[in-house]
């Protein structure tokens, strides 16, 4: 599929949001450089914004987004830095490209990350991220089936290793789950990453782009359904 069938297929995605809970902020999808990892009463500011938001658990971080913490610190996962960190209370800290930058406040602790893998995504807007994450389920018409853990290619249960591993040291960290789903995507197996997102959205509810992700999962395997049809 080229990129611009992808980035309409996506976009064509984001049209069954209610039109009054999206605006976005970039023309096409990217990387972001981090992962909210716990929340609390922390606010999210996103760049070219000046509207804090509510944070949530595995809310993703781009490069001009800034984090600023309550009565409590926050922790997250610095991709591009390879390392996780924690922003103590009444702190403020902005995302760059290559480093944590902090404006306001200290980090209360720091180290070393063993593995992270973020999704490839757009920007959604402030007054996106405020809009409900309701819980939806795979289309009928993507019928791709799940591929069983067992029958899939070595470098992909490779690539899954340290995130699984992760995910059973701890149950609410939302990264090793956002990791698996990614590698799996980027592998072609759409609905073994959508099973993953699921279980992401059902145990962190209310995360817009978790939403978006299914939608755009569903969106391609409904299109990879319905190819060998048009070829008969």
């Amino acid at each position: 599929m080229s990129r611009y069938a992808f980035k309409f297929i996506l976009k064509s995605s984001l049209l069954l949001v209610p039109c009054g809970q999206l605006a976005i902020l970039a023309d096409a999808p990217e990387t972001p450089v981090g992962i909210l990892l716990s929340a609390s009463d922390a606010k999210v500011v996103r760049a070219n914004s000046t509207n804090p938001v509510d944070a949530k658990p595995s809310d993703l971080l781009f490069s001009g987004d800034s984090i600023r913490t309550g009565s409590t610190p926050v922790s997250y996962l610095f991709c591009a830095g390879k390392s996780r960190q924690t922003l103590a209370p009444k702190g403020e800290a902005v995302f760059e490209t290559g480093q944590v930058r902090i404006k306001k406040g200290k980090l209360a602790a720091e180290q070393p990350a063993d593995s992270c893998m973020l999704p490839v995504v757009l920007r959604i807007s402030a007054a996106s991220q405020q809009a409900d994450g309701a819980m939806r389920t795979r289309d009928l018409d993507s019928a791709e089936p799940v591929v069983a853990h067992d029958q899939l290619p070595a470098g992909t249960l490779a690539e899954l290793a340290p995130f699984e591993k992760a995910a059973v040291r701890s149950n609410d960290d939302p990264s090793p789950l956002v990791g698996m789903a990614t590698v799996l995507e980027r592998a072609g197996f759409l609905a073994n990453a959508y099973e993953v997102y699921s279980k992401v959205q059902a145990k962190w509810p209310g995360v817009v782009w978790v939403k978006f992700k299914l939608e755009e999962l569903d969106q391609l395997m409904a299109a990879k359904a319905k190819a060998p049809k048009a070829h008969r």
